[in-house]
């Protein structure tokens, strides 16, 4: 029966467009503008740390259990890995802990572990240039000073 709105091959009748009964979800959004940069940088130094050791995508994707297309769809920027496969990247192409992680805004599970304080967290985190960090720090100085 066909009731005039549009739905995706295989929906079912009375469910919301986008909604497909194969995927049991709905559609998945386009990525906002901060999320697709986010991606972008995320293969931007995936794509450096693989060059710098040379590594292939073929060899990357054997050592994390993934498809060369998947690793070439994170290489894009188009999706980005499962968390437990970006921390296995980080620890495969010697990223310090949450050097591809907190890109995507991911605390690294080595440093959620570590006994590492407030100060050096911040000076550790690859995503902060350095005067980013010279205001996060001047941040903390005065909250703390706050009580």
């Amino acid at each position: 029966m066909n009731d005039g709105s549009k739905r995706p091959p295989g929906a079912t009748p009375g469910e919301p467009e986008g909604v497909s009964e194969r995927c049991g979800r709905a559609d998945r959004p386009q990525h906002s503008a901060p999320r697709h940069e986010a991606l972008g940088r995320f293969g931007d130094e995936l794509r450096a740390a693989m060059r710098g050791r040379g590594v292939t995508q073929v060899e990357l994707a054997n050592l994390v259990g993934a498809s060369q297309a998947g690793v070439s769809s994170w290489l894009a920027g188009k999706t980005q890995p499962r968390i437990d496969t970006i921390w296995r990247l980080e620890e495969i192409l010697e990223f310090p802990p949450g050097g591809l992680s907190r890109m995507l805004g991911f605390l690294p599970i080595t440093a959620a572990r570590s006994a590492m304080d407030l100060n050096e967290a911040i000076d550790v985190d690859p995503a902060l240039s350095q005067p980013e960090k010279d205001v996060v720090h001047h941040l903390v100085t005065v909250l703390r000073s706050r009580g």
